[in-house]
Formats: C-alpha cells, sequence, structure tokens
C-alpha cells in the first residue's frame, strides 16, 4: 500500500511539474529498456545461441517464491527498507526493483510479472572484480551443477526449463527466467508477426517499383 502511495506521488509530482527525486528518475529510466521486447527476447535467444549446462535442481529465487509465483510472495522474501521502485511498463508487465546486500556484495535485484506471475528475476552485481566473479561463479556452478567447471558455463537449464544466464560483458548480471512462460510465447509470435509484416511491405514496394519500370 505504501509503495502504491509513493509512486502516486512521484507520478503527480511530474506531471503537475513539481520535482522528483532524482534517484527515483534514475531507476525509473533504468526501467524504461523494458517497454520494448528486444531485452526479453534477448534472453531467449541466448537458450538457442549457448551450450547449455542441465542441472537436477530446481532453479527458484526461494522456496517461497518460484516462477509463477504472484507479487504478494515479495512481501515475505524482502524486508521494506530494500525496497527501490516498481513500474508497470508498456508490455502489461510489472517490474519490481529492490537494493540488498547479499554475503559482501551490494546487489541490484529485478523480479518481472506478467499477470502477477514471475517470469524472469536478475541479480547485478556492479562492482566485482574478477577475482570476486571467479568466486561467484565457483558457487553458481557448486550449487546448480554440484561439481568445479574448468570452462565457462553461460547457460544452466533445469527440467522445468527454468534458466540461468551469466552475463559477464558489464558487470556481473545472473539472468534467471522461465523459458516456458507465458509471456516469452506472447512476445516471439509478435516478433514473428513484426517480420512477416516489413516482408510483406517490403513485397509490396519491390512490386511497384516493378510495375513501373
Amino acid at each position: 500500500m505504501i509503495r502504491g502511495i509513493e509512486n502516486f506521488i512521484v507520478k503527480i509530482s511530474a506531471s503537475i511539474g513539481l520535482s522528483v527525486p532524482e534517484k527515483h528518475m534514475y531507476y525509473e529510466h533504468l526501467l524504461e529498456k523494458y517497454n520494448s521486447t528486444d531485452s526479453y527476447l534477448h534472453l531467449i535467444e541466448k537458450t538457442t545461441e549457448l551450450a547449455c549446462c542441465e542441472t537436477l535442481s530446481e532453479i527458484s529465487f526461494s522456496p517461497t517464491l518460484k516462477f509463477s509465483s504472484s507479487s504478494e510472495s515479495l512481501l515475505i522474501n524482502f524486508k521494506k527498507k530494500n525496497f527501490v521502485c516498481s513500474q508497470k511498463t508498456e508490455l502489461h508487465t510489472e517490474v519490481f526493483l529492490y537494493k540488498m546486500l547479499i554475503g559482501k556484495h551490494k546487489v541490484r535485484i529485478e523480479l518481472h510479472f506478467f499477470n502477477n506471475s514471475l517470469f524472469y528475476y536478475k541479480y547485478f552485481f556492479s562492482r566485482v572484480n574478477e577475482t570476486e566473479k571467479l568466486e561467484l561463479l565457483s558457487l553458481l556452478y557448486n550449487k546448480y551443477l554440484n561439481k568445479d567447471v574448468y570452462q565457462p558455463v553461460e547457460l544452466i537449464r533445469d527440467t522445468r526449463a527454468n534458466y540461468i544466464y551469466i552475463d559477464s560483458s558489464v558487470g556481473f548480471t545472473l539472468n534467471y527466467f522461465n523459458a516456458s512462460h507465458r509471456f516469452f510465447s506472447i512476445i516471439h509470435q509478435q516478433a514473428i508477426e513484426k517480420v512477416r509484416a516489413t516482408e510483406q511491405k517490403n513485397n509490396s514496394k519491390v512490386k511497384e517499383l516493378y510495375s513501373r519500370l
């Protein structure tokens, strides 16, 4: 309730020209990219581009917050002081942003819901050196693969089509998503239809040019 009131006040303040805290504006801007399907389709593309390691361990945020869980589960898993903001996107998803200390690391956590069903979450470690990255990877490999891994693994999948995509290109990000979630099916179909529409438009232009030459 308090979270909703805070977001409402911020939006009203912006609409009538009052100042909005820079911190809030920064995080809202950070989440704007999720108005486009590109950020989400990028995850699905990784499932076909990268070699994948299988795990028998279920991939989930916690025993009380699994894929398809509702946003009400956030109240069980997070303290109010860790909440930063939430934002609804043009894709009808809702993104919740938290910041917390995990071990010795300051982590930004995003949780994405569609129809109040969790389909994607990620951890972003903004300040980790190479040694710390290796430590985090070692912990991840031991948890899900139960072994030491001597070659980099970027993708892990469990038996429920839940994935972990490890992105160390900028900072260090762990992306957790359920590839079989309805949301991904919807945006994948939209992408196909968009390609078809573009092809039809291009074909029409070629036909018009052909007829006039």
